[in-house]
């Protein structure tokens, strides 16, 4: 009778030490799931055993490290966003097909471009993306653009993936001088 006592009492402890393990590793797993999902300021609790807390503490900081990073970057970006639309020139950025991932208010105004997810349409200015694509290089040359007319200077610089970085600058106002 002593000896089913004390092997009920040892299988109890073992299984509730065993459901206090699983309750553990399931608060990490769901805790690393928030974290994968973006909720980057959640973070881990799991304080049954040294190894659960040891693994939460990983995630947790790992999550901080993270956190930190995407608050970086989305202030750097920021930053950049600012700088890029209060230029003076013209900035479009194109993939190989001459659609317009990235453009100023400047470019759209110069170019007159509909809004951002539309396609480049001004002939020279691919043709001039395509030329630097091909040499891998930086191109430049001066082009009038229709209706208007408008003449810029534009600068092709091949970024990657095929993408180029068209930088134009209004030179209407120096050529009607002329």
């Amino acid at each position: 009778l002593l000896i089913l006592a004390t092997g009920a009492v040892s299988l109890w402890v073992l299984l509730r030490a065993s459901v206090s393990v699983h309750d553990s590793i399931d608060s990490v797993t769901q805790g690393a799931g928030r974290i994968a999902g973006g909720e980057l300021a959640h973070r881990v609790v799991a304080p049954v055993t040294e190894e659960t807390r040891q693994l939460a503490a990983a995630f947790n900081n790992m999550a901080a490290v993270l956190q930190e990073t995407v608050e970086g970057l989305t202030h750097e970006r920021t930053r950049l966003s600012a700088l890029l639309e209060t230029m003076g020139d013209g900035v479009v950025l194109i993939d190989r097909s001459g659609k317009i991932e990235l453009s100023n208010n400047a470019a759209r105004r110069l170019l007159r471009l509909s809004d951002q997810g539309g396609r480049l349409r001004e002939a020279d200015l691919l043709a001039l993306a395509e030329e630097s694509r091909a040499k891998q290089a930086r191109v430049q040359d001066d082009i009038d653009i229709l209706p208007g007319p408008r003449y810029v200077s534009a600068i092709a610089t091949p970024v990657d993936n095929g993408r180029v970085l068209l930088t134009v600058h209004d030179l209407t106002a120096v050529r009607h001088l002329d």
